[in-house]
């Protein structure tokens, strides 16, 4: 896979958690896509008689999916990894950007959870350090308990870069 984040890491290091942002991210690109596209079927079945607004229609029809196509190629291709030494968050599809840090730098990391995110168990955590310092929302960790306690003892084994 040409954006696997597996190629920045080091021989020694060991993958602890691997995800993408939660599909809910999607939700309003989605419903803004689906609006337009709706959009343009109105405006083409009322202007049928005029070429101009059939033409509008047909380009608001292809700006709405190829908008959507592209917000979900980006969030296709993000990733969020943390391995027994660092933090990892690889984004981008013209120009990908690969964000690091230590994890012996991660000091504190708050668990804050939307009333929203409650509901589709979604969480957006903060840390500090100029990056990442905002780390995308991963889904359910509140169901990997196991994998918070594999970074909680690689922090402990002082694994860094």
């Amino acid at each position: 896979m040409p954006y696997a984040p597996e190629k920045y890491l080091l021989p020694t290091e060991r993958t602890v958690i691997r995800v993408r942002r939660h599909w809910a991210v999607l939700s309003s690109d989605g419903l803004q896509a689906t609006g337009l596209i709706v959009l343009a079927g109105v405006v083409s079945v009322v202007g049928r008689n005029s070429n101009g607004i059939q033409w509008f229609a047909w380009w608001l029809l292809l700006t709405a999916v190829l908008r959507f196509a592209f917000v979900w190629g980006e969030w296709f291709v993000e990733r969020f990894v943390v391995t027994d030494m660092r933090v990892i968050i690889t984004s981008g599809i013209i120009t990908r950007r690969v964000a690091m840090m230590p994890l012996v730098k991660v000091t504190d990391m708050t668990y804050e959870r939307s009333v929203l995110g409650q509901i589709h168990r979604r969480v957006g955590r903060t840390g500090p350090g100029p990056v990442p310092n905002r780390v995308p929302p991963a889904p359910g960790p509140a169901l990997h308990p196991g994998r918070r306690t594999a970074v909680r003892q690689a922090a402990v084994r002082g694994g860094g870069c």
